[in-house]
């Protein structure tokens, strides 16, 4: 077992410490000026497919997807509509470098196999 020992005196220690974090997170983050210029985004989805269980007439199936922007910039994004019985709620229109859930829903009026296709498009993404 390691054992750690601090040697100082207490009070300046801490708040040496605690300068030094401030300065440092205040005093080297960064500032993006000049604005980034090539910078690009990448859009991404958690699942490329996605295959609902099969299910009964009237019932709705739900699966939860993630886009992603896994560049430095924001993206404004367009995206095909869903025909019924397909529908997505939650899908970002301007997209922050991070990712966003959405949920795909499914909810046939009859029986047979069905299948749609979603795809958003962003300038350099």
């Amino acid at each position: 077992m390691a054992r750690t020992r601090t040697v100082g005196s207490g009070g300046q220690t801490a708040a040496l410490a605690m300068a030094l974090a401030a300065l440092l997170a205040f005093g080297s983050a960064c500032r993006d000026e000049p604005p980034l210029t090539g910078a690009r985004s990448l859009l991404r989805v958690s699942q490329e497919s996605v295959a609902f269980p099969p299910g009964y007439p009237g019932v709705e199936r739900q699966v939860e997807i993630r886009v992603v922007n896994a560049g430095r910039t924001t993206l404004d994004v367009d995206w095909t509509s869903l025909a019924a019985p397909f529908s997505a709620d939650g899908l970002p229109t301007r997209m922050a470098p991070g990712e966003v859930p959405v949920r795909l829903s499914y909810r046939p009026v009859a029986t047979g196999v069905l299948t749609a296709t979603l795809v958003g498009r962003a300038p350099g993404g």
